[in-house]
């Protein structure tokens, strides 16, 4: 009986230890679940917050861009603005915002809190010069410094430029029809007009340059101004194209020249092109770089909303810059007579010209006769 007694007892013992086990599974249970929960938690909370500083990121944002927006009006509709200059800071009585009277306050918590403008910027940038359409840019050096080299860089306006498959180095009087798919950048066709006191028509026609830069791989390339001038007008140039070239990947450089002011218009060919143009007094060093005015005012803006800022910096066309130029002397409906120059008489053989009417089926004549 007193045996059967104690196996009965150690039976309930065991029976109460069972409990302690059942415990812990449920502590351990609750612990992954809080640590499960409190995850997700944090999870949601850093992703409302990533939402609301890409919500603020961009009010920042389009608060500098109305910022730049009024500066560009304001210089538009008042040139007093220009006159004494102005400190360069973002407040105070001789700031800009302050000169033209901007409200930089947008509403939501959104303003700009700094403006800064430049009128005298050290380079000139063309976001895209296009292919159907001039860009006309006045190149004037600050404070009467004579010119001597004009740099001129350019790449894709998208950003992608290849120089692989793009056509040779060669100045022959060709252009292939298109370019390879390997070439993303296209060639430019430049005009450099000298202003520098006054100037007589024939000046104007003789003494500008006028070529083509084509792209290729290597350094940055050299042409002589007087090289383009003249009965050499449309030569053919190139522009070296390397990653080391700064600020843009295919760079020619004109050198010779010796003027105050330049007009100088481009045109891309074959696709639209980025474009920065810089000057120097001598060799294209940064000590001798000057800084150009005239034509393009450089706008930089910190825009802010609530504790989020964004700075942008653009360069604005000044109101003098917005003419249109047109594209050509005459321009007709229908076809007229033209008589090409393709190179100086001693370089073709004896004649400069080629003319194309008595080449003609049924003429002989050589005549220009625009009723055909």
């Amino acid at each position: 009986m007193l045996r059967i007694s104690g196996m009965k007892r150690k039976t309930s013992l065991f029976k109460n230890q069972s409990g302690i086990i059942s415990f812990f599974v449920v502590t351990i249970v609750m612990v992954v679940l809080s640590l499960i929960v409190l995850t997700f938690s944090q999870l949601a909370r850093r992703e409302q917050r990533q939402s609301l500083d890409r919500q603020l990121s961009t009010q920042a944002f389009y608060a500098a861009e109305s910022g730049v927006n009024d500066a560009v009006n304001a210089m538009n509709t008042d040139d007093t603005l220009f006159s004494g200059g102005w400190n360069d800071n973002c407040d105070g009585p001789n700031s800009f915002a302050d000169r033209a009277g901007l409200n930089n306050n947008l509403g939501n918590g959104a303003f700009y809190s700094c403006i800064l403008v430049d009128v005298s910027p050290p380079e000139l940038n063309y976001s895209s010069v296009p292919t159907d359409e001039s860009v006309a840019a006045s190149i004037r050096a600050d404070g009467g410094a004579s010119i001597q080299v004009l740099e001129i860089s350019w790449d894709d306006f998208d950003g992608q430029t290849t120089v692989t498959g793009c056509p040779s180095a060669s100045t022959t009087n060709s252009f292939p029809g298109s370019l390879s798919a390997g070439c993303r950048v296209g060639a430019l066709r430049l005009e450099l007009v000298p202003f520098n006191g006054p100037t007589s028509q024939d000046q104007l026609i003789n003494n500008r340059f006028i070529g083509f830069a084509q792209p290729r791989g290597g350094g940055v390339s050299t042409i002589n101004f007087n090289t383009g001038q003249g009965d050499n007008q449309g030569v053919k140039t190139t522009g070296g194209c390397s990653s080391a070239n700064t600020p843009r990947f295919c760079m020619l450089r004109i050198s010779g020249l010796s003027g105050n002011q330049y007009y100088l218009r481009m045109r891309s060919i074959y696709r639209p092109t980025a474009v920065t143009i810089k000057a120097y007094t001598g060799s294209a060093s940064p000590a001798n770089r000057v800084d150009l005015i005239g034509s393009q005012a450089e706008i930089d803006v910190t825009g802010r909303a609530n504790e989020v800022l964004r700075r942008i910096k653009v360069a604005a066309p000044l109101s003098t810059e917005g003419i249109s130029t047109p594209e050509f002397a005459l321009q007709s409906s229908d076809t007229l007579c033209k008589r090409f120059s393709l190179a100086p008489a001693a370089a073709s053989g004896g004649s400069a010209f080629l003319d194309w009417e008595s080449s003609r089926p049924g003429t002989g004549s050589g005549e220009c006769d625009p009723t055909e």
